[in-house]
Order: structure tokens, then sequence, then C-alpha cells
């Protein structure tokens, strides 16, 4: 053994493999910009096939002999554990003493797993903050993409700026036909969630562009650049055999591993399988031509379908900002509609962004506590409230009148209206076998439900608000 030569270690290519010889007390050189190490002692090569991978986080050899030699059959005597991370930054087991190194600061949760870095595109609109929000909260780095600020900037935009920086967001202000500022944001992170309203919803094409210069935003095989390195016997890799059995078993690892992907910006109704009155489907009809082009390109990509809005729609159907005796009925009444507070959809979708689970699959937030009809909505907030509201209903005849008659966008407001609370369009449907169901994925979550978010209107209720189109 002898003293290490700073600067000694060799990085093979992406997978940043690392080696370094030992000192006199057996210590390897820590480089200045390594974040994690792990060492072992010496071990050589023909004793490398003793090695083992325990799981995708540790890696463990055999017992040595008094000259510190690996003895095959023994009992494992050391083991060492790492961060969670993507097969491209797991170390190799090396010859010449060697360790695993992450050599960049990674942000890690309490288990030590690496957080995916996550780009938001509308993160500063009303569905967008509470994206933002739920990325910081689970511990992700964030990224947002937004128009620049100017002096016609509204108080409100500003401080959500601020606030979102202090909480350690990165902003990256700009306008989604700016390519290469774009290009170049993607190539740092690896989920894309799009929040864009309505209007933009075609301008998400420029995203889609983007990502398949950055090249980035991959589906889960392993690189090839990693096979060909691990199959390459060369200083550091030890044997040729050892190698291939380190990729297969990060084969089998990235297969589990939560792949890089693109969320468009869904999160309403299933616009694959129903069909609308004309203002909304021709809305919708702008967001399968997004579908489409992102299976076209081959990105990796999730759909998210969270139904109604809770906060928004229970806002819009019983108006609890105002001192009203009546509350207006879409047909029957009897028709069911799934609520998602908006809070909720956006804890669930940061999930499913990094569930291997959900990878080119749709995923549909449809909580049974939180399906109920107007008749059902109604009654539970006459009880919270101790009032009894009269009831004004509007026929269907009349609402399909004024979809063909009222001017954008109040057209396609009155289309959703028939859609979703007339003819029960939301719950009309059986999930497919591609299809996922948010809260079956995460039991654990505890989601809010209509009876929870009704409590918090009665001390808070919110602004009114519209949606656009």
């Amino acid at each position: 053994p002898h003293a290490c030569i700073p600067g000694h270690g060799q990085v093979l290519s992406d997978a940043c493999w690392v080696w370094c010889q030992q000192d006199l007390l057996g210590r390897g050189q820590v480089l200045t910009n390594a974040y994690w190490v792990s060492m072992f002692p010496y071990l050589p090569e023909e004793d490398y096939p003793s090695i083992e991978l325990l799981d995708d986080r540790k890696v463990a050899y055999r017992e040595v002999d008094d000259r510190g030699r690996a003895s095959k059959g023994k009992s494992i005597n050391f083991v060492a554990t790492f961060p969670k991370v993507s097969p491209v930054d797991i170390m190799s087991v090396i010859k010449d003493s060697g360790r695993y190194l992450i050599d960049e600061k990674l942000k890690l949760n309490m288990d030590g797993e690496a957080k995916n870095k996550i780009l938001i595109f509308g993160g500063t609109g009303n569905l967008g903050t509470y994206m933002v929000k739920a990325s910081i909260k689970l511990g992700h780095p964030t990224f947002v993409f937004a128009r620049p600020l100017t002096p016609q900037s509204t108080i409100n935009k500003i401080n959500l700026h601020k606030e979102f920086q202090s909480s350690g967001v990165t902003i990256i202000q700009g306008e989604l036909k700016e390519h290469e500022k774009i290009v170049a944001i993607l190539r740092q992170v690896d989920i894309v969630i799009s929040v864009l309203p309505f209007p933009q919803v075609l301008d998400q094409i420029h995203i889609i562009e983007a990502i398949k210069v950055a090249s980035n935003i991959k589906d889960g095989e392993l690189p090839n650049k990693m096979v060909e390195v691990a199959r390459t016997k060369r200083r550091g890799c030890g044997s040729s055999e050892f190698a291939c059995k380190i990729s297969c078993k990060l084969r089998e690892y990235y297969k589990e591993y939560p792949q890089k992907r693109f969320l468009p910006s869904e999160f309403g109704v299933e616009e694959d399988r129903l069909s609308f009155l004309p203002p909304f489907e021709a809305c919708l009809e702008k967001k399968r031509k997004i579908r489409r082009a992102v299976e076209a390109s081959g990105i990796p990509y999730t759909y998210v379908s969270a139904n109604c809005f809770g906060a928004y729609f229970l806002n819009y159907l019983l108006r609890p900002h105002e001192q009203h005796e009546d509350v207006t009925i879409y047909g029957s009444g009897e028709a069911k509609a799934p609520f998602t507070y908006e809070e909720d959809i956006a804890n669930y979708t940061i999930r499913v962004a990094n569930d291997p689970r959900t990878c080119n699959k749709m995923v549909i937030y449809k909580m049974q506590k939180n399906i109920l009809s107007q008749i059902e909505l109604i009654s539970l907030w006459e009880k919270k409230t101790g009032k009894y509201f009269k009831k004004v209903h509007v026929p269907e005849e009349e609402l399909v009148k004024l979809t063909e008659t009222l001017p954008f966008p109040d057209n396609v407001r009155a289309s959703v209206l028939h859609s979703v609370f007339v003819k029960g369009d939301l719950v009309n449907y059986e999930l497919g076998e591609n299809d996922l169901e948010a809260s079956s994925l995460y039991p654990d979550y505890k989601y809010t439900t209509v009876d929870q978010l009704l409590d918090v209107f009665l001390v808070d209720p919110p602004k009114p608000a519209l949606a656009t189109f």
C-alpha cells in the first residue's frame, strides 16, 4: 500500500466508476466533490466472483484471510450501503481497494434515496402552485419555467416568485418558443410536468420538441454506453466476467427504477374514451393532439385524469362566499361526479411521476368517498350550514341550448356542466387494463374528502373563480 496521489482516481464514462489506491492506514483518497463514499479492503481479481449484490443498495464480499484475500464460501463480513440512485450513478465494485462514490451532491430522503429533479411548466398558475409546493414538500429539487415578470405583473405573482425562491425553487423566466433555453434546462432534470392552462395546450409541442433534442428523458432501458463500459476489462472495473455480472444485476434493478418521463397538461376528464358537446369537444381535441404527439415521439409519459377539481367545482356549485338562498341544480341532480381537492391532485401527481408502475399508463383519480351527486352535495352543505336552500333546476334541454347560443368561453362551461352533472360521464366508464387508480396505488396517502373540504369552506370560503378555455 502507498499514499494516494491526489487526483489519481479515474472516472469511466457517465457511470461514474472511480478507483483509488489506499494509503498506509487503508484510507482511500476522498475527492473534494465527493458526497458519499464507502471503502473496502484490497480484493484480488480472481476472487471478484465472491462479491455479491445483496440488493439494489448493498454490496458484500466474503470473509478475508490474514493476507486480506477473500475466502469463497465464507460468511459475509462487510456490507457497503449507498444511496438508491439511477444505475448510471451506482459505483462499481473495483480492483485496487475501490469504493463507491457519488461525485455530485444529490438530494436524498430519509432513507438515503436520491430524489428526481422536477421541472414544472405553468407552475405559477392555480394548479401549478399546488404542484410546485407538493414537489418541494416531497423533497425534490424543483424547477419552474414561467413567463418573465414585467412592470405589469401583479403583486401576487411577484410575491409567489419570491416565495418559491425562498423555498429553494429554481425559477427560469422565459417563453415556450425559446427552444435552446428550454433544451438546456431539460438536460438538468429527470421529470417534466406541464400544468399549462387550456389556451396554451397546443404550445406543449414546443416542450415535446425540446425533450426530443435534450434526449435525456428516455425509457427505462440500461444505457448502451454503460453496458459497453461494464463489459470492458479496464483498470478500475475488475474482470470482464464480474463486470457482466454487475451489468445483469443493474439491468434487473433498472426495471424497477423510476423512469424519467413527461406528464402533459391533462388533469381533467379522460378525453380518449368520452365524447362531449361541440364547444368542450373542440377544446379536448387539442389535448388529444398532444397525446398523439407524445406517443409518436417515443417519450416516456404518464397521463393523469383528476376529474373534477374539488375546491373549484364545490365553490362553483355552492357559492359559499355569497349570502344566497338558492342553489342551481343541473338536470335531475342525481348524476354523480368524482371530486379531488387540488392539493391532493398535486400530491398524487408528484408520486405518480416518480412511480415506475405508472410509466406509459393512465392514472385516474376517482376516490370512492368523493363520488357524489349534486343532491348529495347540497344536502351535506345544508347540514353543515344549518340552512335550507331553494333548488333551481336547469333542464338538460336548456343547458344544451346554452352551449349553442352562449359566446366562447361560456359555451364551453355549459358543455362541461352538461357532461359532468347531467350525463354523469366521468363515472360512466370502467378502468381498462392500462389504467391505474390513484388511491389504490397509494393507500397510505390520506386524501381530503368532500366532507372535510366543506368544513374548510365554512371557515375560509374561497374566492369565486372561473377556468380559462
